[in-house]
């Protein structure tokens, strides 16, 4: 008899299923037969032993029945890219999944859930702020998803800056318009003597402003009056155009940081719930010993530090990396792993 453990599905580019099914052989176990939840691609079924780091023989049957020649028993770890169909009118991917556990699907931002099943067992959770997690009672579903590659996602980002800097340019070309005109006018009267004599009531929107501008020549004693009502409605929106911007900028200002910080407490009270119900042992242990020495160590580090196998050690790393839980990146040519729990 086996004891399921944990069932994860997550995805590769191309929109692929990747399968990861973990179990529990009893010691002294020679051979068992295990039904696997998704429909796998054969040539991609790996066993692995999580105490060596060993891959173990399997063999395939009809019915997705998979035997694995345990040799000694222990936590097995089965991970294969699911078969999936495509459906090219409605653009839609799709797989079966099968479980007598719970079901775990971790939807990368690439990845566009449609019609998920509505016996979910916790509330969707999001990770890292674009990873989607879902749990699924033990059953029988259909999952059905669409692929966005990753080059249009880049696309579109690079197309909302592009935008952004081209309005940019376009106010910043009134401006310099408006000046001109200013300057100009300035120009046309500079040969005069300008005497502005402005009386004006407490504005409202729909008060009248009357100014006199009185402009004496020199060569002459002709004094002309004009009375505008339009230059003092061009002062007063600018006025209020002047007195409004920096409250917008404010309030701009405040409500980044709120959705900042609500952002960053759901990610953090996200990554804590899903921790607790659905990381093995090997998990929880990589995510401690980063905490202990300040979320960031070399894989060889870690390695001593944990006495993890090293294959099965890469494979948990990785397994985490798709999760959003840790990053890798290549520090003179060794891997550094930094978890960005938050």
């Amino acid at each position: 008899m086996i004891d399921a453990l944990l069932l994860i599905i997550l995805f590769k580019a191309g929109g692929i299923p990747l399968v990861n099914y973990t179990i529990y052989v009893p010691q002294n176990t020679t051979i068992i037969n295990v039904t696997l939840p998704v429909t796998p691609i054969p040539d991609t079924i790996e066993a692995i032993n999580d105490s060596t780091g060993s891959l173990i023989p399997v063999s395939l049957y009809p019915g997705n029945v998979l035997s694995v020649f345990a040799f000694g028993g222990g936590y097995v770890s089965i991970v294969y890219y699911g078969n999936y169909t495509f459906n090219a009118e409605s653009l839609l991917y799709s797989f079966n999944v099968e479980s007598k556990e719970n079901i775990t699907i971790v939807f990368p931002p690439f990845i566009i859930p449609y019609k998920l099943p509505i016996n979910i067992i916790y509330p969707p959770r999001v990770v890292n702020g674009s990873i989607l997690i879902v749990v699924l009672q033990p059953g029988n579903y259909t999952i059905q998803y669409a692929y966005v590659p990753r080059s249009l996602l880049t696309a579109t980002n690079t197309s909302t800056v592009s935008t952004s800097t081209t309005s940019t340019a376009t106010t910043t070309t009134a401006t310099a318009t408006s000046s001109t005109t200013v300057s100009t006018t300035s120009t046309t009267v500079s040969s005069s003597t300008v005497t502005a004599t402005v009386s004006s009531t407490p504005v409202t929107s729909t008060s009248t402003t009357t100014s006199q501008v009185t402009v004496t020549s020199s060569p002459s004693t002709t004094v002309t009056t004009v009375s505008s009502q339009s230059i003092s409605q061009s002062s007063v929106t600018a006025i209020s155009k002047s007195n409004v911007t920096p409250l917008y900028l404010v309030i701009a200002v405040i409500l980044i940081v709120v959705v900042s910080v609500v952002v960053f407490l759901s990610r953090r009270r996200a990554l804590e719930a899903f921790e607790q119900h659905n990381l093995d042992e090997v998990d929880r242990l990589i995510i401690s010993t980063l905490r202990q020495y300040g979320g960031s160590l070399y894989q060889s580090q870690l390695q001593q530090l944990t006495n993890i196998p090293k294959t099965t050690l890469w494979r948990h790393v990785m397994k985490l990396k798709d999760m959003g839980i840790v990053r890798v990146d290549k520090v003179n040519g060794l891997n550094k792993v930094t978890l960005i729990s938050g």
